[in-house]
């Protein structure tokens, strides 16, 4: 009976193994420049990371969003996302935005 559940455990445990360079190759697609975005991009495809056959991959919902925002918008997103949003002195975490035409306190 034992060697069952050893048996799953040891199982899982390869598969989250498989799932570490995935997840490495998924940040680099939103995180380098474009030829490495697209590059990662490629790797992800062509090893079966968006496959629907597997328990242990992204899918095709994340395939798009790691195509759009990942290799042709993430410059965007990081500008614009929430790193940028720290510095904006008139939206601050915590505090209301002004409505437009309202003063912005100082």
């Amino acid at each position: 009976m034992a060697r069952g559940p050893a048996r799953a455990c040891a199982g899982s445990g390869k598969a989250w193994g498989a799932l570490e360079p995935l997840y490495a190759t998924r940040a680099e697609v939103c995180s380098a420049s474009l030829p490495r975005r697209i590059a990662a991009f490629v790797r992800l495809v062509r090893s079966g990371g968006y496959s629907e056959r597997s328990f242990w991959t992204f899918g095709p919902r994340a395939m798009q969003k790691d195509a759009v925002l990942g290799v042709l918008l993430a410059p965007l997103v990081r500008r614009f996302g929430h790193e940028s949003s720290r510095t904006d002195r008139a939206c601050h975490r915590g505090q209301a935005c002004p409505a437009p035409g309202e003063a912005v306190a100082a």
